[in-house]
């Protein structure tokens, strides 16, 4: 049974869990100013909402694929998995090879510096 902090599907509601802000704001703005354009304010709240459900549904789908994997702990599989089960395949090579560079150490690009995914 859901606890009084969790919708129906597991989630915590999105006005208890947030990202912050601030850092969704700095991403969008640095991509934006690379791009030549500007955010506005509805459109920066907008993506602060759209990442948050965005987190919250891969989290969930996450833990989905751990608890079938009979675990108690996500693990980097799990979120890919993750990415596959929601179709959003086309993601889960770039992200992958994202996270084998981060866990090998490679640290030499700045994080808001590299490339970023190929609009589809």
């Amino acid at each position: 049974m859901a606890s009084d902090d969790e919708d129906m599907g597991g989630r915590v509601s999105g006005e208890d869990v947030a990202l912050p802000k601030a850092t969704v704001n700095k991403f969008a703005n640095e991509l934006a100013s690379t791009l030549g354009v500007r955010l506005a304010l509805e459109s920066r709240e907008l993506l602060v909402q759209v990442c948050t459900e965005f987190v919250q549904l891969l989290s969930s789908e996450a833990n989905e694929v751990c608890e079938k994997d009979s675990k108690k702990t996500i693990t980097a599989e799990h979120v890919l998995r993750a990415l596959q089960s929601l179709g959003l395949d086309k993601y889960y090579q770039e992200v992958a090879d994202e996270y084998a560079r981060q866990k090998s150490g490679d640290k030499g690009r700045s994080r808001g510096g590299g490339q970023r995914m190929q609009e589809t």
